[in-house]
């Protein structure tokens, strides 16, 4: 696996667990990735710098409309930028349609969770900040699935023709 690929997973699975966790993703997590996806870019072997800021800027705009919406956090656009940062231009726009859909996966197991989880009796045990942060669907679920997804569908190997 290049280095990008295990620089990723790392990203991946820090942004998942702490989304599932505390319900955000750090800034500070994602500016660290994000300069060492830089660094990583210019190498000689790398994406290259024009390729790594364009697949970020499509992927933090191809989700704005659910930031705009309140249906995903701040954390989570960033995190889509940062994963551009990591597999490039010709990778974004297939990478963003698998988070979509595992997003839209996530978002219905997630509905149905908490149609079943949410009587009244069990929310009055709950202070209400708690239920909010319980009603937050961790959407760096979705991306770290989506990427996985993605990345299962472009190694070679797996799928000879």
């Amino acid at each position: 696996m290049p280095l990008e690929g295990w620089i990723l997973a790392m990203l991946m699975s820090l942004s998942a667990w702490l989304d599932w966790r505390h319900r955000r993703i750090p800034n500070r997590l994602l500016q660290v990735f994000s300069l060492i996806a830089l660094a990583i870019s210019l190498r000689p072997e790398g994406l290259g710098l024009p390729s790594a800021l364009s697949a970020a800027l499509l992927g933090g705009l191809a989700f704005m409309p659910l930031y705009l919406l309140g249906q995903m956090g701040g954390g989570d656009i960033k995190l889509m930028a940062t994963t551009g940062l990591l597999v490039g231009i010709e990778q974004m726009a297939m990478l963003c349609l698998t988070v979509a859909i595992c997003g839209g996966v996530l978002a219905l197991g997630w509905w149905w969770h908490l149609r079943r989880s949410t009587t009244p009796l069990s929310l009055a045990r709950h202070p209400p900040e708690a239920r909010r942060l319980h009603a937050r669907m961790p959407y760096a679920l979705a991306v770290a699935a989506g990427a996985l997804a993605h990345g299962l569908l472009t190694i070679r190997p797996l799928w000879p023709l």
